[in-house]
């Protein structure tokens, strides 16, 4: 049998390893079983509604609307224009009634709020920015910010 001896006067009892090499597999077969490895970061658990508006032909899919609002810093003038979509508009009054009134229009149709993208140019002074999210959430909008695209490194 396998055994250690350290010597025959010190200790006259023999470890013997290989039951002891069997009894620590066996706990640790026993603990490393049922553990289960997770991975923490980097998945959600997202419920979908399966075909909800693809089951009946009388239902057709919401759309959410956008409305882009573009902020651009005129240097000659030296002042920011506001642009509703493709329309230029006079200044940040006219910006609220055009949104107030599409919103106004929206709940007398019973339709979701449309999101608004703010997209404004890097010169643009920053209190216009928020002068037009303080605007929208006045109104009742969700908004976004429109993000640059990524520039190629060289």
């Amino acid at each position: 049998m396998a055994g250690v001896s350290v010597g025959e006067s010190d200790n006259p009892v023999a470890i013997r390893v290989a039951p002891l090499l069997g009894v620590l597999f066996y706990v640790y077969v026993f603990f490393l079983l049922p553990f289960r490895f997770e991975q923490i970061e980097g998945t959600f658990e997202v419920w979908v509604p399966g075909n909800m508006y693809l089951e009946s032909h009388d239902r057709i899919a919401p759309t959410i609307a956008e409305n882009r609002v573009g902020l651009f810093w005129d240097e000659a003038a030296r002042r920011t224009v506001y642009q509703l979509e493709d329309r230029s508009l006079a200044g940040d009054e006219e910006l609220a009634q055009l949104l107030q009134e599409a919103h106004d229009d929206r709940v007398r149709r019973h339709e979701p709020d449309a999101l608004v993208t703010i997209d404004a140019e890097a010169g643009v002074p920053w209190h216009n920015v928020v002068d037009v999210l303080n605007l929208c959430q006045r109104i009742g909008l969700l908004v976004e910010f429109a993000l640059p695209s990524p520039v190629e490194p060289r």
